[in-house]
């Protein structure tokens, strides 16, 4: 798999530009999207939309 990390700070940037101000909250939701990103092959492909990284870290219980 790969584009885990593209997905990871894809992630980042998001969360920065809709002014996330908890580094614990962006991280939580940049780390979601990088291990969604390794369950398909091909980096486009694998690359995951943002109801599929928000309901990863909801069922995850999200940033403590």
């Amino acid at each position: 798999p790969t584009g885990a990390g593209d997905a990871f700070l894809a992630a980042v940037v998001a969360a920065v530009v809709d002014s996330a101000t908890d580094p614990y909250a962006v991280l939580d939701v940049a780390t979601a999207a990088g291990a969604l990103a390794t369950t398909e092959r091909g980096a486009m492909p694998a690359l995951p939309d943002r109801d599929a990284v928000d309901e990863l870290v909801a069922a995850d219980g999200g940033v403590p």
